[in-house]
């Protein structure tokens, strides 16, 4: 009943719990939710949603109760009342700087968690939906997102199993409750995993990073005959092996880096047959990826296979040139892994691919300028204003004054140009300690019709990265990454629907990334970073800088779009027909051998990477929605990028109704043709 999964993207007379609180006079507490002002009070937010979710569920028990279109949207506020707390749970346990608002925020994930299971096995809510579904003459009334909703709806509460008899649901009951803690475990691992290790004093590493950076790491650091000691995190393992000519350095950084977290490889193999079962007591004889694949675009694995094969297809050639370019670059011997980065980055910096003039490319893109870009897609596209507001010391999760600036977050509210509130985004952008090390857009509070009104519930998204420190400006691929969250985002603040369970980015997997991939399109077109990128010295990015940029990118596509095809055969096996008896670290050296892409025996990337529980069976997607974003763009936006009419239409075609409308339809609506992607 409630689809969690898009979280890296939840008595008839009651309003929604943290709705109903926001409108006393309170000052705003944490995300700008008045009702979480200390650690505590998520365990008593959690047990009071459950208190009012239970009693809409003893309403729709009663002998008395009558169905009709209204049993729809009194199942959705049994969803919003929960989700309204669990999403703002996920976000807090992810990133929350106070350790006591981490634990009180999972002890409150765990509770909700438990008891979405229990919902999810309510077979009188179930009928409810059956006896709906039954009345045809009712169903002859409903709207186009009502109709969806009950079909949505009632195939998500057979894939938990209600349909089943019921020890065998009680069993899948008890599996999926298993399964969320293994999911919480595999996910806490990857953020508090992170290990110090010591680098050889004759690296440069000191220059790469500076001493301040550098101590603040360890205090050791200060002296200069022991060595550097650095961690495993995400921004200096990337820059040492982009950037650190000594192979002997960037090995150890290599191996440190995917040897990390082998905590995670049990959980992982866990997660494996835990999902495993489930699927097969659910009778998905492909396994979970089957089970994930029912309401999606693709429909089955056959068809994300002949995808991917299709991909590689075309790349195959295009990958052996570059890694013979690469090899060239070393000079003799065989290309490891922790080579790639380095070598790539040379060929760039020597200009053996593209014009070689991107070089001074990050100089033009500060965070504040790529912020400011952020403000005038919204403004240009939308008609939007996206609006910084003061932080309530409340609503943060981290320090947000003094010198420190490493810990700020910003907030922006965004309005229409006819001065519709359409909500708050809050931006998390910089490392810190035992802050979730990835990018990704958390939704705190879905933007969707009250319950029993036509008031609308403004939605609350928070944007997390980890941009490097120091005030430098943004890589290409930071810039990109940056306007992929951003599109995620634009999609749940946009979005205005009659059900939240059906809001925003609460769709199909494979279509809800296509915004965000349409999005990294505008971070390359010159055109519109021409009106916000600039140097220092106030200059205006230059065109040949950026082309020289994307034709770098291109030059890479095959050995990066090998890498994205390989993790979803990963994925795609772990969670397969047979993933409860693979050991994933000898599917991800098999698939590297396959692909002829350089493996470390012994490492376990995989063992850090976080999709595996968000886009568990699906993390194909990303491919499958780059291509549909591609022709959206080359269509709509290439070369009239900032377009408002094409931007009204992509609101109105496709952000505004989520997951509320099948996709191919409304891409078709927004194309003014019939599409059938990848058939």
């Amino acid at each position: 009943m409630l689809a969690l999964v898009h979280r890296a993207t939840r008595q008839p007379h009651r309003l929604p719990l943290l709705k109903h609180l926001s409108n006393q006079t309170r000052s705003p507490g944490l995300f700008g939710l008045p009702n979480l002002i200390n650690p505590d009070d998520f365990p008593t937010l959690a047990y009071s949603a459950i208190e009012n979710a239970n009693s809409m569920r003893q309403y729709l028990s009663s002998p008395t109760y009558t169905i009709s279109s209204k049993t729809l949207y009194e199942l959705d506020h049994i969803s919003n009342t929960v989700c309204s707390v669990i999403d703002a749970a996920e976000l807090a346990r992810c990133v929350h700087s106070s350790p006591e608002f981490r634990s009180k925020a999972e002890e409150a994930f765990q509770i909700l968690a438990e008891f979405i299971a229990t919902l999810n096995s309510d077979f009188t809510l179930y009928n409810k939906l059956q006896l709906v579904d039954e009345d045809e003459s009712l169903k002859q009334s409903f709207t186009e997102e009502e109709t969806r909703m009950l079909f949505l709806l009632k195939a998500e509460f057979e894939r938990e199993g209600i349909h089943l008899p019921e020890e065998e649901r009680n069993k899948v009951l008890q599996l999926n409750g298993e399964l969320s803690q293994i999911e919480t475990t595999f996910s806490s691992n990857i953020v508090t995993g992170k290990k110090q290790y010591r680098l050889s004093p004759g690296t440069n590493i000191r220059a790469m990073f500076g001493t301040e950076l550098l101590n603040r790491v360890d205090s050791q650091n200060s002296s200069s005959s022991s060595g550097v000691i650095v961690t495993t995190d995400s921004f200096f393992t990337n820059t040492i092996l982009r950037h650190e000519p000594l192979e002997s350095v960037r090995r150890d950084c290599f191996l440190s880096a995917n040897t990390s977290i082998e905590s995670n490889l049990p959980v992982l193999n866990a997660l494996q047959k835990c999902r495993y079962e489930i699927a097969h007591r659910l009778n998905h004889s492909g396994g979970w990826a089957e089970k994930q694949l029912q309401q999606s675009m693709a429909k089955n694995a056959t068809t994300v296979a002949s995808f991917l094969k299709s991909i590689n297809q075309r790349i195959e050639r295009k990958r052996s040139e570059e890694f013979e370019l690469l090899g060239k670059f070393k000079g003799g011997g065989r290309l490891e892994p922790w080579d790639l980065q380095f070598f790539m980055n040379q060929a760039k910096i020597e200009g053996k691919v593209g014009t070689g003039r991107g070089g001074d490319y990050s100089s033009y893109f500060s965070l504040d300028n790529c912020l400011q870009g952020m403000k005038l897609l919204t403004s240009e596209l939308f008609g939007i204003e996206m609006v910084e507001e003061v932080i309530e010391e409340d609503e943060a999760w981290c320090s947000t004054s003094g010198n420190d600036n490493t810990t700020c977050v910003k907030k922006f509210r965004l309005r229409s140009d006819s001065g519709v509130d359409m909500g708050v985004i809050f931006l998390d952008l910089l490392p810190r300690e035992n802050k979730f090390g990835h990018a990704a857009h958390f939704t705190v509070r879905c933007g969707c019709k009250e319950f029993d009104s036509e008031a609308i519930q403004t939605p609350i998204v928070a944007l997390v990265m980890n941009f490097p420190l120091g005030g430098g400006g943004l890589r290409q691929s930071e810039v990109k990454t940056l306007f992929h969250e951003f599109g995620h985002a634009l999609h749940s603040l946009l979005s205005r629907t009659s059900f939240q369970h059906l809001s925003g980015t609460r769709g199909s997997t494979d279509f809800v990334e296509m915004p965000s991939h349409l999005l990294e399109h505008f971070a390359e077109d010159f055109d519109f970073v021409s009106r916000f990128a600039v140097n220092g010295a106030g200059e205006v990015v230059k065109k040949d800088i950026l082309d020289s940029i994307k034709e770098e990118g291109k030059f890479f596509e095959g050995i990066d779009t090998t890498t994205q095809i390989l993790y979803s055969e990963m994925d795609q096996q772990l969670f397969g027909a047979n993933g409860n008896e693979l050991d994933s670290s000898v599917v991800l050296g098999e698939l590297h051998k396959n692909y002829a892409m350089p493996f470390a025996t012994g490492t376990h990337w995989q063992t850090q990477f976080g999709h595996l529980v968000t886009y568990g069976g699906s993390y194909y997607s990303y491919l499958w929605s780059q291509i549909m974003a591609e022709e959206i763009y080359n269509q709509k936006f290439a070369g009239n990028c900032m377009s408002r009419e094409h931007g009204d239409e992509l609101w109105q075609s496709v952000l505004k109704f989520g997951g509320s409308k099948d996709p191919f339809k409304m891409v078709s609506s927004l194309l003014g043709r019939e599409v059938k992607f990848f058939e």
